[in-house]
């Protein structure tokens, strides 16, 4: 029995099969890993070029918050031209698509949100109408009582995530804790308002 295990001890036929069957599981890991992340990556990137598309369609587009495109700024105290815009409510206005609210007492348009929504779609597929957030922000441009007031517009995505696949199903297969997932950042992209305006209508300045 002792001559037959230092025999087998030396023998060398299957030992390049058992060194590659050792260090394949670890390299294919890591391959699958690099490739998972990568696409994440990519992701990231496609969420940030929707944002932004998302931010130009806004801009031209009758707003979320109905009623920014037409304030004059008027008072009792000046009812025309005379002085620069003042700021609509003291505040930025913030339409969540999630909540389906605009804040400072605006009325949220749904029609409005739903053409920024479509156009990140176009660019990333996952995006939802709730994940979608459009700020506007008084800059004191234009005067009272004409042109309207002229905002800056910033389209936010927040509340995305990645969801692993081949890593996922690995957990699965061993009884891991379930989805595995990356949170990716809050994407903002801000531009000064145009138009504000879906229809090619004439400019109150003309």
């Amino acid at each position: 029995m002792r001559e037959f295990l230092k025999c087998l001890w030396k023998r060398s036929e299957g030992a390049a099969a058992l060194e590659f069957a050792l260090v394949s599981i670890p390299m294919m890991l890591i391959t699958i890993g690099i490739i998972e992340f990568a696409f994440a990556l990519f992701q990231w990137n496609t969420a940030e070029k929707a944002t932004q598309f998302g931010v130009r369609r806004a801009v031209v587009s009758a707003p979320v918050a109905e009623g920014i495109n037409t304030y004059n700024g008027k008072t009792n105290s000046n009812e025309w031209g005379d002085e620069p815009m003042p700021d609509f409510a003291n505040s930025i206005v913030v339409c969540n698509g999630a909540t389906t609210q605009c804040s400072n007492g605006f009325t949220f348009s749904s029609a409005a949100h739903n053409r920024i929504v479509t156009k990140m779609q176009e660019i990333f597929p996952l995006v939802a109408a709730n994940n979608v957030v459009v700020e506007y922000a008084p800059m004191g441009l234009g005067f009272v009582g004409r042109c309207g007031a002229v905002p800056s517009v910033t389209v936010r995505l927040q509340n995305m995530s990645y969801d692993f696949i081949v890593i996922d199903s690995l957990l699965n297969l061993v009884g891991g804790p379930g989805a595995a997932s990356i949170a990716m950042p809050s994407f903002t992209a801000t531009m000064v308002g145009e138009d504000l305006n879906t229809t090619s209508g004439v400019s109150p300045c003309v």
